[in-house]
């Protein structure tokens, strides 16, 4: 059994759940084209639930970070059966790893492995 301390395990979910946001904020130009050029209220309404997409995920990213900051240190709970429902094979390292982050493909890269 491989257990790992809750607070990391909240503190890494927390850092990537701030990547994303970050990468989503890399999309605003996008979305600022889509709005001007948007032809039908959809492609509007589109663009705004990504900006809300965005958003969601800097809270929960902050949300995450403060449960983090008030676990117990020494609460630690088993990974096992939360390994098995990331299939994604660098998020589940980044995720359960004590190591440092490694930064994700880069945009344009096709993150296969």
């Amino acid at each position: 059994m491989t257990r790992a301390p809750l607070a990391e395990l909240l503190s890494n979910a927390s850092a990537e759940l701030a990547d994303l946001a970050e990468r989503g904020h890399g999309l605003q130009p996008l979305m600022e084209r889509a709005i001007v050029s948007a032809t039908a209220e959809t492609d509007i309404t589109a663009a705004q639930d990504l900006d809300k997409l965005v958003q969601a995920l800097e809270e929960l990213s902050g949300f995450l970070k403060r449960l983090s900051l008030t676990a117990a240190s020494d609460l630690e709970v088993e990974v096992g059966f939360l390994r098995e429902g990331i299939l994604l094979g660098e998020l589940q390292r980044r995720l359960f790893s004590h190591e440092a982050p490694l930064e994700m493909a880069s945009a344009g890269e096709l993150d296969l492995f």
